[in-house]
């Protein structure tokens, strides 16, 4: 691949990447993903999902959360307790990251 290709090829990973996190996050700044569901869905190599995933982090169109734990209840109160936890990565979109997609994202 040429250099011009090599190129092209990365803008487009880094826009189904942005776009990737808008859609899960719904364009909502306060809606957190684990890394990992973006990294599963892309089908790129590790290292192209790290180096798309730290130009955003540091250009400030995503943001890392810390891992978040919820815990379910049932509607009646009783019963066990599910605690459902994201662990590893957690990604959140910022207004300049929705601001973007709104302009790649069909």
């Amino acid at each position: 691949m040429n250099p011009i290709e090599e190129h092209e090829e990365r803008g487009k990973q880094r826009i189904a990447f942005l776009c990737e996190v808008y859609k899960r996050t719904e364009g909502n700044t306060s809606k957190a993903i684990p890394y990992d569901e973006i990294a599963n869905s892309l089908n790129f190599a590790d290292e192209t999902i790290e180096q798309i995933y730290y130009y955003f982090l540091h250009d400030g169109y995503i943001f890392e959360v810390p891992p978040m734990f919820v815990e379910i209840t049932s509607p009646e109160g009783r019963g066990s307790e599910n605690r459902k936890s994201m662990y590893g990565k957690a990604i959140a979109i910022t207004q300049k990251g929705i601001e973007m997609a709104k302009q790649l994202c069909h």
